[in-house]
């Protein structure tokens, strides 16, 4: 490697770093567990026929299933006590619904499938990508804004800017909690 390169694993483990909090790791497994299984069933993979459990295992299937619900519950976990600036938004879901539903047509193993042939894989890989891509967007936007409000911190304390100024504000984003960033009235 050229002595100009850059090493990407530095990188990577810097963006991946806010996933590896207790509670946002907590939150991963959950969700992914919860996607996975809405996956699995939604499928065919995991069928409930009689009371009994059918499981229809096909590896590649199964593989892009679990990764898929990782990189799904990785996202949701980011809802979980976001930096100031980078909270959830509306707009935060669209990689991973969009994703496990590309993810559920190229792995469903139904006999009615709605997708077959060459189609089923691709939608799957379009589903991982598009699951990783909401993923890695969302953790840089978190990045983003934590570097933003070290940078005002500084400026504040330099006194450069007024600390009442409110910034940067989205206009097009809707909050996906707004009640709960929603300040309390006083009661009279």
């Amino acid at each position: 490697m050229p002595a100009t390169a850059t090493p990407r694993a530095p990188a990577l483990r810097h963006l991946l770093a806010p996933l590896a909090r207790p509670d946002r790791l907590a939150v991963t497994l959950i969700s992914a567990a919860l996607t996975l299984a809405v996956l699995a069933s939604s499928t065919g993979m995991l069928a409930l026929a009689d009371g009994a459990t059918g499981l229809r295992l096909d590896a590649l299937a199964a593989t892009a299933l679990v990764a898929g619900s990782l990189l799904a519950g990785a996202t949701f976990a980011t809802f979980r006590r976001p930096p100031l600036g980078a909270e959830a938004t509306v707009c935060d879901l669209r990689g991973p619904l969009i994703g496990s539903l590309l993810l559920g047509l190229g792995t469903d193993a139904g006999e009615a499938s709605l997708v077959s042939g060459i189609a089923q894989p691709v939608l799957a890989v379009a589903g991982l990508i598009v699951l990783a891509v909401g993923l890695v967007d969302r953790l840089r936007r978190e990045s983003a804004a934590v570097r933003h409000a070290e940078r005002r911190q500084a400026a504040v304390l330099a006194g450069l800017v007024d600390a009442d100024d409110a910034g940067e504000v989205c206009l097009d984003c809707r909050p996906l909690f707004p009640t709960l960033l929603s300040t309390p009235k006083a009661t009279p």
